[in-house]
């Protein structure tokens, strides 16, 4: 049926209203690329073909043929929608460039006449930079393959249906700071259905300084040949891979080590920025070389460096034929990030065995008795090989040119009898081919459990006292056993005390020697009380001579010294005391006697004085009466002389 005059001029409007929308479009689009600094695509317009149609159509409609319009009058969308997959993200200068997803959907009623921007600026930034996302399409878009010019990107719908367009920001700043990004969608459209529903969103970047390496996080591994460790654990656990020998030279294909250097920052992360090493040899025998790969680096010297950036280095290590010890740090720049050592080592050039217990079990293989240290003319350890021994009496100890590992470095005696054999070490597994051998280590063989004794360590204890228990436990020659436990060597109940003891289980029938001297021991604590104490026991079957035989230890005493020492320093106090008083009673008795002594004393003295006063008296009058008789002598004399005077004048 024939469309109406009426329908076929609406259809030329709608025709002609669309030509001049899209003029507007065009229009709005064009004014808006001038007015931006950034520039924008303008979203699909109709194609030449299509306007060439549309025009067919108009002169079709106005000859009135009746045709229906399938062209949209103005190019709409609905429901449109923008977001980012990560509103804040962080990043460190020199690392890993911060990135977000950008969806934008909307509904494309028109097809290829709908379609939307989205425009990136930068909101806020630190002052001295000028970085701006790079917008560049993701994967995951549907019905559209947007387009992206500088900051801005079109999508536009390839039919009638949703469309979604992805696009990833990525910004990669070289200034600390934090970045905000603005994503802000728009249309075309001036008509009512074309508005814009979605907002624009942001992206909060913050930006930290670059990551600086750590030298007590930077991680070093040594390993043999080719092949670092590849942990710390398994580094430690290779032990003795870290001693190479010595003979080996500095050629390239004779490399014996190698140290894999990965610098860290100080949260054990790569860095941002790798960083350039050098290795050096401080001390020791050796040469370097540093590659990107393990084995491939070349020996260059004892100084060597790597200018590349790498996020790990191989440190090749080679030997010059000179044993000793070798360390070798690792710098970057002057900063020293590790040091690591190791042991280049020579020919054997001497043995030393030492006996780790002189009493070995008959009959059974005595593991780890003795061990063995090899060295070469420098001293240097010898980490792995073999060494070999032989006994003296292999009927005794029956080991004729046994090896041992010296890395594990232990030996293990395989015994016949009881007995004695000397045991040496070669480094040769025949008389004619050794050369070095070691001291030699006098082994004893020890015979099967005879007697028991118990004993303490004192005989006299404080309440309460720790004490040791001592089982001698020795074969019927009295000489030490082994230390292989005497299962028996008590009979059921162990050792019994007399009074209670804590500390040590003495009730065990067993006993285990743990000393050479064939004695094992109990602590123990005596009672908190006064007490005589004794230890017996039934000897078990283990005992040869004392097996059903009552085992007794001498009797201790447990006393309270402190109590005792008091009771004693009473004792003699009051010893003192009487001493004193008896002391003091002859010093009176004396006294008195002093006393009368003196009393006497006196009264001889005044008998001895009144004596002589009288005798004084009596002296003096006797010597009166002589002065007397002299003066009539004198008297008489100076008559005489007179009268004899008068006689001579008379003559």
């Amino acid at each position: 049926m024939k469309r109406s005059v009426i329908t076929q001029i609406s259809s030329v409007l709608r025709i002609v209203r669309g030509e001049r929308d899209a003029l507007v479009r065009t229009t709005h689009f064009k004014a808006a690329v001038e007015n931006v600094s950034i520039a924008t695509i303008e979203r699909k317009t109709m194609s030449t073909k299509t306007t060439l149609k549309r025009i067919a159509l108009v002169a079709v409609a106005a000859t009135g043929f009746g045709l229906m319009s399938v062209v949209p009058s103005s190019a709409t969308h609905f429901g449109d929608t923008l977001t980012v997959s990560d509103a804040t993200d962080t990043m460190a200068i020199g690392g890993t460039a911060a990135t977000t997803t950008v969806t934008q959907s909307f509904l494309a009623p028109g097809g290829t006449a709908d379609s939307m921007t989205v425009t990136a600026s930068v909101v806020s930034s630190p002052a001295t930079m000028s970085a701006v996302p790079v917008l560049t399409v993701g994967a995951g878009s549907v019905n559209t393959t947007p387009v992206v010019v500088g900051q801005v990107v079109s999508v536009n719908a390839d039919s009638a249906a949703v469309t979604t367009g992805v696009i990833t920001a990525t910004l990669n700043a070289t200034v600390a700071g934090v970045y905000i990004i603005k994503f802000t969608p728009a249309t075309l459209d001036t008509a009512p259905a074309g508005a814009v529903s979605a907002t624009a969103v942001t992206w909060t970047v913050t930006v930290g300084a670059a990551k600086l390496v750590s030298a007590s996080h930077t991680l070093s591994l040594i390993g043999p040949l080719v092949t670092p460790a590849a942990s710390v654990a398994a580094e430690t656990a290779a032990g003795t891979l870290n001693h190479y020998k010595a003979a080996l030279t500095t050629s390239a294909g004779s490399q014996l080590a190698t140290i894999k250097v990965t610098p860290l920052d100080d949260a054990d992360a790569a860095l941002n920025t790798n960083v350039a090493i050098s290795a050096k040899i401080v001390s020791g025998p050796g040469s370097l070389g540093i590659a990107a790969s393990a084995g491939a680096a070349v020996p260059a010297g004892r100084d060597v460096t790597d200018a590349t950036t790498r996020t790990a280095h191989y440190v090749g290590i080679w030997g010059d034929g000179t044993s000793g010890t070798t360390v070798v740090n690792i710098y970057t720049g002057t900063t020293l990030l590790s040091t690591e050592s190791f042991v280049f080592y020579g020919d054997i050039a001497s043995i030393t065995a030492t006996k780790v217990s002189g009493l070995v079990h008959a009959g059974v293989t005595n593991t780890a008795a003795i061990t063995v240290v090899a060295k070469d003319s420098n001293q240097v350890t010898i980490p792995v090989g073999n060494v070999y021994f032989t006994s003296s009496d292999l009927t005794v100890i029956n080991n004729s040119y046994s090896t041992v590992d010296l890395a594990v470095g232990t030996v293990s005696l395989v015994t016949l009898v009881a007995g004695t054999a000397n045991i040496t070490f070669s480094d040769a597994n025949t008389a004619a081919g050794t050369t070095v051998t070691s001291n030699v280590v006098a082994m004893r063989v020890a015979a099967a459990a005879a007697t028991a004794t118990i004993a303490f360590d004192k005989s006299s204890y404080a309440l309460g006292e720790k004490a040791t228990v001592t089982v001698s436990i020795r074969d019927a020659a009295g000489l030490p056993v082994d230390k292989t436990a005497v299962a028996t060597a008590f009979a059921a109940g162990g050792m019994v005390s007399n009074f209670a003891l804590t500390g040590a289980d003495l009730t065990l029938a067993s006993v285990t020697p743990l000393l050479d001297s064939g004695d094992a021991t109990y602590t123990v604590y005596l009672p908190a009380y006064a007490a005589d104490i004794t230890l017996t026991a039934t000897g078990g079957a283990g005992l040869a001579t004392d097996s059903g035989l009552t085992i007794t230890s001498p009797t201790v005493s447990v006393s309270d010294t402190a109590a005792d020492a008091a009771s004693a320093a009473a004792a003699e106090a009051t010893d003192n005391a009487i001493a004193a008083y008896e002391a003091a009673v002859e010093a009176t008795s004396a006294a008195e006697d002093a006393g009368a002594a003196a009393l006497a004393a006196q009264e001889s003295a005044d008998a001895a004085l009144e004596a002589v006063t009288t005798l004084g008296t009596d002296v003096a009058a006797a010597i009166q009466k002589i002065s007397d008789q002299i003066t009539a002598i004198n008297v008489v004399l100076v008559k005489l002389g007179t009268t004899l005077a008068k006689l001579a004048a008379k003559k």
